[in-house]
This record gives structure tokens, C-alpha cells and sequence, in this order.
């Protein structure tokens, strides 16, 4: 939906809500419109069920003004007169977001579609746990409980004919925000779990410096083979960063665990006297080792993770370190 067509949904209220945002934004000395400023629309635009429900829970417009003030420091005041500022990536969702909350709320409730003030503050309130709006932000420094906000504004859309309705639309709610909070909770453990990698890969590298450093000079030179792998081993790496949170503790962790063994059986192949051969390695181990790096890209393709072209490539590559075997 286009911002005209977007706006043309909008109550006279609510779009009053957005002139005001951009004002006081301006007055600020903001680069653009954020959710913020709009929370400062809403209850500049007095007499709505929004700013009713704001100032009840003690968010008043000077108390938003100046927090805001303060966060601006010395660029607030110094407005650009006659300049129209662009609307935050942030708040401009939000907008969007609003007009979807607004025609399902108002299909429940078989109403005209249209945007209201109420819906901009649901919207405003939506509390996601990987990363605050600025709204979110400026309420919790104003110790507002977002909760009980988010019910009292869902009540004030409903009102007291449709108590019923009003209830599933908080329990969706909630359950909308566990859900979301539920996911950050596997981002975070996807996360942590690749810092350990990253931390044991860090490790091995330590360790297999101790190990170079107490060997004889001759045996200290990775063979050439080595950095082929090692270079498939951080492209492994960088590209299963977008692998489903899912598979971290899975095939994510699985692939990144083959690169080092390769890399590691390289290092020892050469290293090790009873390994070596004259003027090649052994390499049964190793060989192993590739071909079940294959067999796991292979499903990394299946399963869509990455392009097939991408997923050929790599395996090219691990074929190539086969060839300088032999």
C-alpha cells in the first residue's frame, strides 16, 4: 500500500496525530519522523481515547517533550522551517502495521474500516524483545507497564458492548508477544551457540600454534593443500549464518565441525612422519572426511538453504584438495 493510499485511511484524528509527530520532530532537530514523536502526536492530539489512556498511566505531554528534549541535546530547537522530514523505516512499519491491526479489528467488530488513533498506539506498543522502538524505549524510561496498556487501549477500541471480542484480541495479543519472545530465545541460543564454535575453533587454532612451535622448523609450513581448505572452511562459515536457528546445534554446527577436522588432518598428514608419503600425504582420512562434507552440502542445497550454483562451487572446491592428494 502506497503512503496515499494509506493515508487516505486515516480518521481526521489520527492524521492530525501524524502532523503533529512531524512538527515536533522538526522542533527537535530530528532527521526524521520516528515512533517517538509520535506518541508526542498523540497526545497533543487531546480528547481521544489514545491520549486518554497515555495520561492515565502518567505520560503527559510534558514529560514525553522533555525526555525527548533531552535525548536531542543541543539539535533540539533547531528546526528547519519549510523542510518536510521523511518518516523513520521504524515508524513508517508501524504505520503499516496499524492499518493491518485497524481492518482486523474492525472486520471483528463488523465496522468501517478505518485508522484511528487507538490503533496508532496499539501499534506503538508492540513490545519486541530483539529490539525496541524508540516508543517502546520512552515508556519504559517513563516506567509505564506496556501490558496493562495494551489491554486498557484494546478495551478503549472495543469498548463495553464487545467485552467478548476485547478479550480474544488481548489473548492474541499476548500470545502474539510470547511467540515473539519465544523466538528471540532461540536467536539468542543460535547465537551463544555459535560464539562456542567460534571460541573451540579459536582453541584449536591455539593449540595447533603450540603444536607448530614445538616442532622441528622443517614441519612448521601448512602445505599449500591447507589453505585451499582452510578458505572453503570460512566460506562454510559466513554463508551458514543465514541457516535456520533450528540447525544450530545441528547441521550448522556439523558442517563448521568438518571444515576444521579436514583442515586439522591436513596440518597432521604433514606434520606426522608416519603419514607422510614421498612427495604426497596419506589420505584416507581425509578423503573420508570430504566426502561426508559432500554428502551434508548436498542436503544444504535440498533443503534450500543455499543456492545450488553456491553449493556446487564448494563442493568443487573440497574436490580440488582431494586432487592434490595422491
Amino acid at each position: 500500500m502506497s503512503y496515499a493510499d494509506m493515508w487516505q485511511q486515516f480518521t481526521h484524528h489520527a492524521s492530525r496525530v501524524v502532523l503533529f509527530a512531524q512538527e515536533e520532530a522538526k522542533k527537535l532537530g530530528a532527521s526524521a519522523v520516528d515512533t517517538d514523536h509520535m506518541l508526542l502526536g498523540i497526545l497533543r492530539e487531546s480528547n481521544t481515547s489514545a491520549s486518554w489512556v497515555l495520561e492515565r498511566y502518567g505520560v503527559t505531554k510534558d514529560r514525553v517533550r522533555a525526555e525527548l528534549q533531552r535525548e536531542a541535546g543541543d539539535k533540539a530547537g533547531q528546526a528547519s522551517s519549510g523542510v518536510r522530514l521523511s518518516v523513520s523505516p521504524e515508524a513508517r512499519q508501524a504505520l503499516e502495521y496499524a492499518v493491518e491491526q485497524a481492518r482486523d479489528i474492525t472486520e471483528k467488530m463488523g465496522k468501517t474500516f478505518e485508522i484511528n488513533t487507538e490503533h496508532i498506539l496499539l501499534v506503538l506498543l508492540h513490545d519486541d524483545p530483539s529490539t525496541d522502538s524508540k516508543a517502546v524505549q520512552m515508556l519504559r524510561a517513563l516506567n509505564v507497564d506496556l501490558n496493562s496498556m495494551r489491554k486498557s487501549v484494546i478495551g478503549a477500541l472495543f469498548g463495553t458492548n464487545d467485552q467478548e471480542i476485547a478479550q480474544q484480541e488481548i489473548a492474541r495479543q499476548e500470545a502474539a508477544r510470547l511467540e515473539a519472545a519465544r523466538q528471540e530465545t532461540i536467536r539468542q541460543e543460535a547465537a551463544r551457540q555459535e560464539v562456542a564454535q567460534v571460541e573451540a575453533a579459536q582453541q584449536e587454532i591455539a593449540q595447533a600454534q603450540v603444536a607448530v612451535q614445538e616442532r622441528p622448523v622443517q614441519d612448521t609450513t601448512p602445505p599449500p593443500v591447507y589453505e585451499k581448505a582452510f578458505e572453503l572452511g570460512i566460506r562454510i562459515y559466513e554463508a551458514s549464518k543465514i541457516f535456520p536457528p533450528e540447525e544450530a546445534g545441528a547441521l550448522t554446527e556439523i558442517l563448521r565441525r568438518k571444515t576444521r577436522t579436514i583442515c586439522t588432518l591436513i596440518v597432521i598428514s604433514n606434520r606426522v612422519p608416519e603419514r607422510k608419503a614421498v612427495g604426497s600425504y596419506s589420505m584416507s582420512e581425509i578423503e573420508r572426511e570430504i566426502l561426508r562434507m559432500q554428502v551434508l552440502l548436498d542436503f544444504v542445497a535440498g533443503y534450500g538453504y543455499l543456492a545450488k550454483e553456491e553449493v556446487d562451487e564448494i563442493k568443487e572446491g573440497y574436490t580440488q584438495v582431494l586432487a592434490q592428494f595422491g
